[in-house]
């Protein structure tokens, strides 16, 4: 965001919503850029896919609101598999898909996160009270990719 944001002399780096008018306006000055970023979400979802074999990919996070970030993502992804002639046909491309939590998605994680450690914490000592752990239950917190931690 900071990098797309200077190169369009926006005051404030900060400021998605005039970010993503260039995006969408398919700016040429910064679509490069963007392409770029989305480029390198789309192989980190490749590489855990050669290692774990997975069928669906989440990605939650602020920008991932924005379709032309999943949209993207979703075209380099498919640029990697079509570049790779000799490995495509061992590989099933797997489904990347928007998150149900949306921008939610670290703070849902890092709640259970800490339910977690609260409870293994009273677990160890022996101590009778207990933690509501079972309030949050999603098998794919593991998989749920925060784009706000990569910066464009």
């Amino acid at each position: 965001m900071k990098k797309i944001a200077t190169d369009l002399e926006i005051e404030d780096t900060r400021n998605g919503v005039a970010v993503f008018e260039a995006i969408n306006k398919k700016d040429s000055r910064i679509c490069p850029i963007f392409e770029n970023y989305c480029l390198h979400i789309a192989y980190l979802v490749y590489n855990v896919q050669a290692v774990i074999d997975m069928e669906r990919v989440v990605i939650g996070g602020g920008i991932i609101a924005q379709p032309i970030v999943l949209e993207e993502i979703k075209r380099q992804y498919n640029k990697i598999l079509n570049q790779l002639e000799f490995i495509k046909p061992m590989i099933t491309p797997v489904d990347i898909q928007l998150c149900a939590m949306g921008n939610d998605a670290n703070l849902l994680g890092a709640l259970y996160q800490l339910l977690v450690s609260e409870g293994n914490k009273y677990y160890k000592t022996g101590e009778k009270q207990s933690i509501p752990i079972g309030y949050i239950t999603c098998p794919s917190f593991n998989a749920i990719w925060n784009l706000e931690h990569y910066y464009l």
